[in-house]
């Protein structure tokens, strides 16, 4: 529905402004006082309450701006413990909240009024509905009168919910999100109803509609030049604006929403998985489809004009620009785990390969694990199959292996388990969300990383540097211990690769947090795509991560991982090649934490090719950007509608004369974070004798002196 078909009452006296304020105040980031509330909080909340069901009922193209208005407000609304904000966090806060609820004003159905005790009469732009398919309208009520007021509102001479109640204050106004759904093709008006809560009327409006019969659309996704459907994601763009799904998966919460990260809401995707086929109803109009189908293919767009009562057939055809599995590039993702959306209960395989094929994504990690999270019962899950391989969901293009996440959430981090033949217990330890009320920190992880690597497997650390920036991570490095470190950023690699450790980067997704793929790892495979030639491409620190392009490195023909042992007067030849299915912004070559070579590009393709003296022991990667953001892992926001398309490489290693690069001020960082780790291990983690608690301690001073120990050399 374009704007001409919004009831046309202007949006200029849309009182949402910001009004006088006095900082909640949020408070700076050096100060420790707690978070205030802040007299613009039923402002923010009012919001927040109206952002998030528009993002959950009637997601627009641009879902993503909107969800990072709502995480900018909530949060303030919701700070985890200690959480400190800069001055004016909430009349900033406010200020995104406004410009997304005016940016929703704009593309959806929209109508305006003002309360004022007494019936007014408006002309009107009749509103478009299409007969028996459930809508959303957009209400902004103002309060026109001198007191305040409560309201529930609903429309009468239709099916759907009421919103409220809602507080009004004098001259204030509210945003609602209203549900609709006209079942009769002869009703020529509703009645907008402004209620009180105990059910009286305070106003009612006559709002004139135009009824129209929707539109069926029945959709087949092909692969390539095959003729065969083929499962992918499906976007659609419907005229009234909103991004709507098929029928087949549209009542599935696991493959239709997603909760919100650090927020106690959800997000409709706003796009759909499909089979291969879909059909669903539409209003009639300009309407956008569009094929997606993982990294490696062209996007497939059609823009369709659909009459009422049509049905309309539509194939869309996406095919590879690259083939990397040619090339002996298997995507994977490290980090899922295939649960409903509360996660304690297993989802369904067939739609786990339904979900793989639509990304083409030709490696899952489905990693069992343990929660306790009060009032609800302990659980372990997800639980289909054992360790190993998964029955019937294995052949020569996918693979699906059951592994483990093992866990200790508040001291140590946690851990993928890839390739292991047997679960590891406990699973969890500690007194977090995953351990138990009485549980203690013991056995340490990197007990377990041993249990892991007796059995054959491969350990990646699953969240970077894990609980506070602190947890186990450079110490377990330092041990030699870290086969893999998953959703790394690039600072915190770097400062490890100024050490001279090698360590490849991998990525996942931690579905049902994020959508399955939407951040994976590429790695380098010898012989022919297996499960067990793709661990030991990761051994052999051959990868790079994405959230969307793919990306070349090499130094003197030598790929990813490779490690050259030059002479001085030595030079590198240095290629770097990025592709991506959108713009690319920026193709970087970074050497010893410099940017020694970029190219800024709005195509979707980039090469550097240069030369390089060894002037002294360096490490090299490459990475690419829409943005100055370099962590393909998306961030709350990014992971919802649109991903950051963001892609990095796994170093290569170029030493003078046998010697690794070494920085002693990296080294120092490490040493002083690991001095605070063993502090807080012995402070505040609980463990069953002082026994315990020293050789916890202990494991983490050794790692701090092997740090100090590279800074003299």
């Amino acid at each position: 529905m374009k704007r001409r078909d919004v009831l046309r009452l202007g949006l200029g006296s849309l009182a949402l402004g910001l009004g006088p304020c006095c900082l909640a105040r949020a408070q700076a980031p050096e100060a420790s006082a707690p978070v205030a509330v802040s007299p613009l909080q039923p402002r923010l909340e009012r919001l927040y309450t109206f952002l998030c069901t528009c993002v959950l009922q009637c997601p627009p193209k641009n879902q993503h701006e909107i969800i990072k208005a709502i995480e900018e407000v909530g949060a303030l609304l919701h700070p985890y413990p200690g959480q400190k904000f800069a001055p004016h966090a909430d009349e900033k806060a406010l200020e995104a909240a406004v410009a997304a609820t005016r940016s929703l004003f704009a593309q959806l159905p929209l109508v305006q009024v003002k309360y004022s005790g007494t019936p007014e009469n408006f002309v009107r732009d009749p509103l478009p509905l299409t007969v028996s398919l459930p809508q959303h309208v957009l209400l902004h009520v103002e309060n026109a009168t001198t007191a305040e007021i409560s309201v529930v509102a609903r429309f009468e001479g239709s099916t759907g919910a009421s919103q409220g109640p809602a507080r009004i204050l004098p001259g204030q106004a509210i945003p609602l999100c209203l549900p609709v759904t006209l079942e009769d093709a002869a009703i020529a008006n509703l009645t907008l109803c402004l209620d009180s809560p105990d059910g009286g009327s305070l106003q009612r409006f006559t709002i004139p509609v135009v009824p129209c019969a929707p539109t069926t659309l029945r959709g087949t996704l092909q692969e390539g030049d095959s003729d065969k459907p083929y499962p992918g994601r499906v976007w659609v763009r419907c005229s009234d604006g909103v991004m709507r799904h098929g029928k087949a998966y549209a009542n599935n919460p696991t493959l239709s929403e997603k909760p919100m990260l650090g927020q106690p809401t959800a997000y409709r995707l706003p796009f759909f998985y499909s089979d291969g086929h879909f059909e669903m109803l539409l209003p009639p109009g300009e309407t956008e489809v569009m094929l997606e189908r993982g990294f490696e293919h062209e996007l497939a767009v059609q823009t369709l004009h659909l009459e009422p009562g049509q049905t309309q057939d539509v194939t869309l055809s996406s095919k590879r620009f690259v083939d990397m599995k040619s090339e002996g590039w298997i995507s994977g993702d490290t980090h899922v785990h295939w649960s409903k959306n509360w996660w304690n209960e297993n989802e369904d395989m067939a739609l786990l390969a339904v979900v793989q094929r639509a990304e083409d994504l030709r490696v899952v990690n489905n990693l069992t694990l343990k929660h306790h999270q009060p009032p609800a019962a302990p659980f372990i899950a997800p639980t289909q199959f054992p360790m190993g391989p998964a029955p019937g969901y294995c052949d020569g293009e996918f693979h699906v292996q059951m592994g483990e996440e093992y866990r200790n959430d508040d001291f140590y981090g946690h851990l993928n388990f890839l390739g292991i033949k047997e679960m590891i217990q406990p699973i969890s330890t500690g007194r977090g969300p995953s351990g138990e009320p009485d549980g203690v920190d013991y056995p340490t992880n990197d007990w377990a990383i041993r249990q892991c690597r007796a059995q054959g497997g491969l350990s990646c650390e699953a969240h970077g540097l894990g609980p506070f920036f602190l947890g186990n991570v450079p110490a377990n490095l330092i041990h030699g211990i870290v086969d893999c470190v998953d959703q790394l950023g690039p600072e915190d690699y770097y400062r490890f690769l100024d050490c001279g450790f090698r360590i490849p980067l991998g990525d996942g997704s931690d579905h049902p947090a994020r959508v399955t793929g939407c951040a994976r790892i590429y790695v380098k495979v010898d012989g022919g795509f297996s499960y067990e030639n793709w661990l030991n491409g990761i051994r052999a620190k051959r990868t790079f991560v994405s959230s969307g392009p793919l990306l070349w490195l090499r130094v003197n023909g030598q790929e990813i991982g490779s490690e050259l042992s030059l002479s001085s007067g030595a030079t590198l030849s240095v290629e770097a090649k990025a592709r991506s299915r959108y713009p690319l912004g920026v193709l970087q070559v970074v050497s010893n934490g410099e940017v020694i070579r970029e190219v800024r590009t709005q195509e979707r393709e980039a090469e550097l090719r240069f030369d390089l003296p060894l002037d002294k022991s360096r490490w090299l990667v490459a990475r690419c950007s829409q943005t100055d953001r370099f962590a393909p892992i998306p961030t709350a926001s990014d992971c919802y509608t649109a991903n950051p398309h963001i892609a990095h490489t796994s170093a290569i290693y170029a030493d003078l004369d046998g010697r690794p690069v070494c920085k002693p001020e990296a080294a120092r960082e490490w040493a002083t974070r690991m001095h605070a780790q063993a502090k807080r291990i012995g402070e505040k983690a609980f463990f069953a004798n002082e026994a315990q608690r020293q050789e916890a301690v202990a494991y983490i001073e050794e790692a701090a002196k092997k740090y100090e120990a590279l800074i003299t050399g």
